[in-house]
Order: C-alpha cells, then sequence, then structure tokens
C-alpha cells in the first residue's frame, strides 16, 4: 500500500472500514440465498474478486486512477476494499452453507454423518494448496525474477529493475 499506491501510514488506519463490508455481507447474505442459487452466488462473488485481483492494479498502470497523493485514490481504494470484503465474506458462507448441504445430502444417501471427513479433506486441501503455491512461486521468483541481492530496499529507484538484468 506503501510502496505502490503511494499511501502514507497514517492513511492505513481508513482501511479497517473494511468491516462495513463485512457487515453487508451478513445482512444481505440470508436475502441473497433466498433469491438466487447458492452455486450461482459463490461462482459470481469468485469471478468478482478474481477481475477486482487484476482491475485495479490494470488501472494504475494504464494511469486511468488518480495519481499517487491525490485524495480521491484512497477514497477509490477504501472503497475497493469495502467491495472485496464483502464478495469474500458473501463467498465464504455460501462456501460453508454449501458444504452443510453436501454433509445433509451424503448422510441422506449412506445414514451416516461425517463431518470429521470433510473437516480434515477441506483442511488437508487447503494446506496442501498454500503450500504448492508458496513453493511454485519461491521457485519463479529466484529463477524468473532477476532480484539484486545486498541492496538496501529504500535506496532501490523504481526504474532501476532494468539494470537487474544479469545479477
Amino acid at each position: 500500500q506503501t510502496y505502490f499506491w503511494g499511501l502514507r501510514p497514517e492513511n492505513l488506519r481508513w482501511f479497517s472500514l473494511a468491516f462495513v463490508g463485512a457487515i453487508l455481507a451478513f445482512v444481505l447474505v440470508g436475502p441473497l440465498e433466498r433469491l438466487l442459487d447458492k452455486k450461482r452466488v459463490l461462482l459470481t462473488c469468485f469471478a468478482l474478486l478474481f477481475v477486482d485481483g487484476i482491475t485495479m492494479i490494470g488501472l494504475r498502470l494504464l494511469n486511468i486512477l488518480p495519481h499517487n497523493g491525490d485524495p480521491r485514490l484512497l477514497v477509490l481504494l477504501i472503497a475497493n476494499e469495502i467491495g472485496r470484503v464483502f464478495l469474500g465474506t458473501v463467498l465464504g458462507i455460501m462456501f460453508a452453507s454449501m458444504i452443510a448441504d453436501t454433509l445433509d445430502t451424503q448422510e441422506l444417501h449412506t445414514g451416516r454423518r461425517q463431518e470429521g471427513l470433510f473437516s480434515a479433506a477441506l483442511s488437508f486441501s487447503g494446506k496442501a494448496t498454500a503450500g504448492v503455491g508458496s513453493f511454485v512461486a519461491g521457485i519463479l521468483l529466484q529463477w524468473v525474477m532477476p532480484w539484486p541481492r545486498k541492496i538496501d530496499p529504500d535506496n532501490v529507484h523504481p526504474g532501476s529493475s532494468r539494470e537487474w538484468k544479469g545479477v
């Protein structure tokens, strides 16, 4: 937030307003669930979060967003964070609700409740995904990005990445 968006540390406190997105999600998730299919809501939230993940940075790189230091940029970033928290909270609630529905269906077909098995499978898959993702990201950063060594981060000029080739 401080480097890419040029925010000052005192601006970061405003991001705590993201809790508004969570409150809105808890208020609206019930009506959303009654109006729309859970799977559709979950996939829509996921797609919107995916698009949002590249939109703000893309808009910055295309010089469409206000420049660093412009007060409108902080307002846009906070509004975006509130929206992201809203979508992420709805996604999490819908996912948990769908797991509960799956458990009920599984019990209906087999006569057994197996929350422990489902919980263990979810936990393992999350940890395996995070572990593999971190490993692959580390390999990519080590071999694809020529990071400079023994350089003070405070003295790196933003345009100096071109000079890193062959380091």
